[in-house]
């Protein structure tokens, strides 16, 4: 996995969208539930959210989810007009800019794509698996390191189920991938931002838990480093 580090500013964040999914680790479906992804705002520690400093990932919103995004920005006092830049983790159409609202639309047509900012301190990294070019974003907070990381990990049940998303028809090699991304982002993150779902601590007991539960997984016995990797960050957090 290999990361771009610009420089050590830090970062805060605000999930403006809490994503979810209706099809669970042990393939149940939930028909009231919506098929959104989590959107989350950057900004540095310090600074007023403006179009010059802030960030937003997989903006793709529901119309419950911008209304409440809008309403979350509005006790921030700030507004969609305060974000200047997005970032598009991977290709899925469900985590890919849309806006619904023709006025809101408006509002994000001066959006630019991250790479043309000004944003720094911010890591990009490759963790494939989910989709070959799937990249998370990584950055310094008061929490620790933070990475925003959209597919890589769904929600917090399918990261200690060791499930992937069966239904997009993964080979052998794109399952491994995914646990050796798992691994990676374990190995770095003091909090996880999934893509479907809400913050995640990386504590010594989940790490313990993954561990444990790691042999029942897919493929497992074919990339026996994924439990080294984790093993090394359990070790270091003692």
């Amino acid at each position: 996995m290999d990361s771009i580090m610009m420089n050590n500013m830090s970062y805060q964040w605000e999930i403006l969208q809490k994503g979810q999914l209706p099809l669970r680790p042990d393939r149940s479906i939930d028909p009231d539930v919506e098929h959104i992804c989590t959107s989350t705002m950057i900004w540095p520690v310090g600074q007023t959210p403006h179009a010059s400093n802030t960030l937003i990932v997989d903006p793709c919103f529901s119309i419950k989810g911008i209304h409440n995004a809008c309403l979350k920005l509005i006790r921030m006092g700030a507004s969609l007009n305060n974000i200047g830049y997005y970032y598009v983790a991977h290709d899925h159409f469900d985590h890919t800019l849309k806006v619904p609202g023709r006025d809101v639309r408006r509002a994000w047509k001066r959006f630019y794509p991250m790479k043309n900012g000004p944003l720094s301190g911010i890591r990009v990294s490759h963790c494939p698996g989910h989709y070959s070019s799937l990249t998370a974003l990584s950055f310094n907070s008061v929490a620790g390191q933070v990475w925003v990381v959209s597919d890589a990990v769904l929600d917090r049940d399918w990261l200690t189920a060791w499930e992937y998303f069966w239904p997009n028809g993964y080979g052998d090699e794109e399952i491994i991938e995914t646990w050796r991304s798992v691994a990676f982002i374990i190995s770095q993150a003091d909090v996880i931002i999934p893509g479907h779902g809400d913050e995640i601590l990386v504590t010594p007991q989940l790490i313990k838990s993954l561990i444990a539960e790691f042999p029942k997984a897919d493929y497992a016995d074919e990339c026996p480093e994924v439990v080294d990797v984790l093993n090394q960050r359990l070790a270091s957090m003692k």
